[in-house]
């Protein structure tokens, strides 16, 4: 556990019923097993005590898109924020090292050639700047970014918006928050790419997979894990990459000045 002096950076979840809180601490189990020193706190509807959180925090009145409020209600001077069908499979700590220099960072949508990818909020936005997807989301506290948040919050709230990243998109595009987009491997959603990897492209960091999430949005359907979804060859790949990555970084030859 973590005391309030260790504010600097964090990760957040928000999870409400107990299925999708089941799905965050399975998510936050796997963000602890490379990063044991990084505190993971839990927007949950319900008390409860985890290993691998660090603090939870009541949500006293859900709704569809409670991980805005999450976001703004943060303890953390520099955030990422997790949708709870997220995994991760190597550390991404580096996420806060760019918050730094940004603001906030993020992953293009990588399912862009749907309706939902093209939807419009307000006015049309140029398609060479797509929707982010807001299942990762790296940001600090500054007033621009919190005031983004609350302008996003009341937006789809009061108008009872099924689709955040619409609102999300225009509010980014029209601000002047340096925003840095992160390569694919910090939100892989499109897991069919991992089978078209090869060993000198990257190794998924978060692969975040809304199959996850089936068995509570149709009850009927046995839950599935993530090693049934992404099969066994898959899983082999990422970790086979993931120590290629991991032998690369330590190699002396990588500081040479003669480049």
């Amino acid at each position: 556990m973590t005391d309030d002096a260790n504010l600097s950076r964090g990760i957040i979840f928000t999870a409400t019923g107990q299925g999708y809180v089941e799905l965050a601490l399975e998510a936050a189990e796997s963000c602890k097993m490379w990063m044991p020193d990084v505190p993971i706190d839990l927007f949950t509807d319900q008390p409860l005590e985890s290993p691998f959180v660090d603090q939870v925090h009541i949500v006293e009145d859900p709704w569809r898109r409670s991980k805005i409020d999450a976001m703004r209600a943060s303890r953390f001077e520099k955030t990422i924020f997790l949708d709870a069908d997220t995994v991760a499979f190597d550390t991404f700590e580096e996420v806060f090292d760019v918050l730094d220099r940004y603001d906030m960072c993020g992953v293009h949508d990588q399912l862009r050639l749907t309706w939902n990818a093209q939807k419009i909020w307000r006015e049309e936005v140029p398609e060479a700047f797509p929707q982010i997807n807001t299942g990762v989301l790296g940001y600090r506290k500054t007033p621009e970014v919190m005031a983004l948040f609350e302008e996003w919050q009341s937006v789809v709230r009061g108008d009872k918006m099924w689709r955040d990243q619409p609102v999300f998109r225009e509010l980014l595009w029209l601000s002047k928050i340096p925003f840095l987009v992160l390569p694919a491997e910090y939100n892989l959603m499109a897991v069919n790419l991992i089978s078209a990897l090869h060993d000198r492209n990257w190794t998924p960091r978060l692969v975040h997979v809304p199959m996850l999430t089936l068995h509570i949005k149709k009850n009927k359907l046995k839950r599935k894990t993530i090693e049934t979804l992404l099969g066994a060859d898959k899983l082999a790949k990422i970790e086979a990459y993931r120590k290629k990555r991991h032998s690369i970084l330590k190699q002396p030859a990588r500081r040479r000045k003669n480049l």
